[in-house]
């Protein structure tokens, strides 16, 4: 696999000299704000912004930033040349009782110019002071660059107090090569990936694009095989083959790619990987994140309308899934039965379809035509057997079943116009039967539940 463009930012892989870019111990103040600070990036207004004087780290004053609950705000240097390719340490002290993380602004293209936000950290004693060192990794080569200290949900009467400031130039470690799995596959309670915050090379197929915002990209089918790249810049297309160089990002429990410093569509038209069969439940689980999947024969039980965001629910006996509209806005009928393929998506904490366009919806359920044919299902779901009615048809007519991953649990003949299929010793899911007629075929997906 070719990577175009990761020379130039090996060049950059030698250790630095920890040259200090900033430096603060927030004992000198003007006009409401400590020198340096205060920056065109800040959004926390001046009003919640104090020096504190009791409890500091050092000196005789800190800075303490104090916000109601629910809101995050950032507060940041003055603008100072920063370099791509290089990462910066952000060392300060820090109290209270609240969530701080660390961040860049360097101008760049994708990601309204922001950099990869840092995990919070949380404090919640309001008296003990921590030292806290994050990194965060310059993508475009700018001197209006800002450092970013973002706060989030403050309590009294801590709030949030920095001290000692101190951010330096570090080593510049290249990305690695790895794998979706690799980025994706955890055993994180959180669903966090291994890798999270480290620059990563990977290539996958594009299976879903987000038309000026980003693309899903998978690497074969299964579990942990499919990522979320953010990015604004560049545009492929389905079935293109991808190699994209940038930072792995946990964006409110989703694990995504973000600050991109290098994209190659290395080849065209190529097989999407086939779509995993699963339950809404089933859907909903860490390890079908950003995967393609159907989800078959479920009913809309909700419509899209303003206040739920334009997002619909449907449902089955298993359970129920939300289909959002970032890739697609569909128009569901109350009622319809609906399968639906589409990719796994996690955002304000639910688990989301995200169907691409109008051939990823189509009407779930047990009719169809084989050879000129009607040919009808019954009952779906299915608890000891069901019955296929071949509407006539004449002539060998043979069926299989195959489960989930593809394996055949029942094949047959069916002998007669109306015939009965025992599933009883059948454990609970989903399958797919398919019935063939000379050079005629038909599938159809039917749900066993005892």
């Amino acid at each position: 696999m070719k990577h175009i463009t990761l020379s130039a930012l090996l060049l950059l892989a030698g250790v630095s000299t920890q040259a200090q870019v900033f430096e603060s111990d927030l004992e000198v103040w003007a006009d409401g704000l400590p020198e340096g600070m205060g920056g065109v990036k800040t959004s926390i207004a001046l009003d919640s912004v104090f020096q504190e004087t009791e409890n500091v780290h050092g000196g005789t004053s800190a800075l303490r930033l104090q916000l109601s609950m629910g809101s995050h705000k950032r507060f940041t240097t003055l603008a100072t040349s920063v370099t791509a390719g290089a990462s910066y340490d952000i060392t300060f002290w820090v109290r209270g009782s609240g969530k701080v993380r660390t961040n860049i602004f360097d101008g760049r293209a994708a990601d309204s110019g922001y950099g990869t936000y840092n995990a919070y950290v949380e404090l919640t004693d309001g008296t003990t002071w921590q030292e806290v060192t994050q990194t965060v990794l310059c993508a475009n080569t700018s001197a209006e660059g800002e450092f970013i200290f973002s706060v989030f949900e403050t309590d009294a009467p801590a709030h949030i107090v920095i001290d000692d400031i101190t951010i330096s130039e570090g080593v510049v470690v290249p990305p690695v090569d790895a794998t979706i799995f690799e980025i994706q596959n955890t055993t994180d309670v959180s669903g966090a990936s291994p890798l999270v915050n480290q620059a990563v090379i990977t290539s996958g197929i594009v299976t879903g694009v987000a038309t000026g915002a980003g693309y899903f990209i998978q690497d074969g089918q299964g579990a942990w095989n499919g990522i979320y790249v953010n990015d604004a810049v560049n545009a492929p297309v389905l079935g293109d083959l991808v190699s994209v160089t940038g930072t792995v990002q946990e964006s409110f429990f989703f694990t995504r790619l973000s600050s991109v410093l290098a994209f190659e569509v290395t080849s065209t038209g190529n097989t999407l990987p086939a779509a995993e069969i699963l339950s809404g439940p089933d859907a909903s689980q860490e390890q079908w994140e950003s995967v393609l999947v159907t989800v078959p024969d479920v009913e809309c039980v909700v419509l899209p309308t303003p206040e739920n965001f334009q997002q619909w629910t449907v449902s089955n006996w298993q359970g129920s899934i939300f289909v959002d509209d970032l890739l697609y806005a569909a128009t569901p009928t109350l009622g319809q039965f609906y399968t639906i393929t589409g990719l796994v998506f996690f955002s304000f904490e639910e688990w989301k379809l995200l169907p691409r366009d109008l051939n990823d919806l189509s009407i779930g359920s047990g009719v169809g035509e084989l050879a000129g044919a009607t040919v009808t299902l019954f009952p779906n779901p299915a608890s000891n057997s069901m019955s296929v009615d071949l509407g006539g048809l004449r002539g060998r007519t043979e069926y299989s079943l195959h489960d989930a991953t593809g394996r055949v649990v029942l094949a047959d003949i069916a002998t007669q116009d109306r015939s009965t299929i025992d599933v009883s010793t059948l454990t609970n899911g989903i399958y797919v039967i398919s019935l063939r007629n000379g050079n005629a075929t038909w599938s159809t997906r039917v749900a066993v539940q005892h």
